[in-house]
């Protein structure tokens, strides 16, 4: 599960970040924690980068911007509308303003209440999220229009998705297929969240990540196709995968 936190605070972004740890701990979840002190840096992780969240707990405002956090949530809306959201605030009287937007937030989280209280606010939006988890059906699959064939394809079994040299055409890689099909590499990566932007030519499943090759800015995956990180990406990349679990070369 990952899950992003939004304060410009860093002694609030800290202790909730502490308690989410706790939390997730406590529900054995396995958790991909990443804070953050300004809306920037969020939207280049999530809107550029590619890389969205299960669980967003975001500030109201952000560095002297009102309702920031709200203004994000709504952005984040056109593209995937399935992430659970609650917002924190000092400020409950905000509380319907917040909901007048129609953002579909789970919660709304006061947090200036005792740690203990916190936690478990904190708690019941990651215990719905667990929930929702275990709700999806694992014969869910992303329909592909090829030429004359319809193809039916897991999410979690998809490699890489690449463009090639016809303008407009992917292919789209898995164990078993290559196939080449016609669609915005754009709109795929709202469909697939889970799958990295490591370039702008193509989307790759960290799952699949055997090799980093820091010098040429290459990829290499499971099936040995190598794929290129753009040179602002390779940060990212490094510290959404566990490096010591891979064979990275310089």
């Amino acid at each position: 599960m990952r899950i992003y936190i939004l304060d410009d605070q860093f002694v609030i972004l800290d202790k909730i970040k502490r308690l989410v740890t706790e939390i997730t701990h406590e529900l054995d979840i396995d958790a991909h924690i990443k804070i953050f002190t300004n809306t920037d840096d969020l939207e280049e992780v999530v809107f550029n980068q590619g890389q969205y969240a299960d669980v967003y707990f975001l500030d109201l405002d952000q560095n002297g911007v009102k309702l920031s956090g709200v203004a994000f949530a709504k952005q984040l809306r056109q593209f995937d509308i399935e992430a659970t959201i609650s917002f924190i605030s000092k400020f409950p009287m905000l509380m319907q303003q917040l909901f007048a937007n129609n953002i579909g937030a789970h919660d709304f989280i006061n947090k200036s209440q005792a740690n203990n209280v916190l936690k478990g606010y904190l708690a019941q939006t990651i215990k719905y999220r667990q929930r929702f988890f275990a709700q999806i059906k694992p014969q869910q699959k992303l329909l592909i229009n090829a030429v004359n064939q319809v193809y039916l394809v897991k999410p979690h079994e998809i490699i890489a998705i690449e463009t090639t040299a016809t303008a407009h055409q992917l292919k789209l890689t898995t164990k078993h297929d290559d196939i080449l099909f016609y669609e915005r590499l754009n709109d795929l990566q709202g469909r697939l969240p889970q799958l990295f932007r490591g370039h702008r030519a193509c989307l790759i499943n960290l799952d699949y990540v055997t090799q980093i090759k820091l010098k040429e800015r290459l990829v290499v995956l499971d099936n040995h196709l190598e794929l290129p990180v753009s040179r602002t990406k390779i940060k990212s990349l490094c510290e959404l995968i566990t490096i010591n679990d891979l064979s990275v070369t310089i």
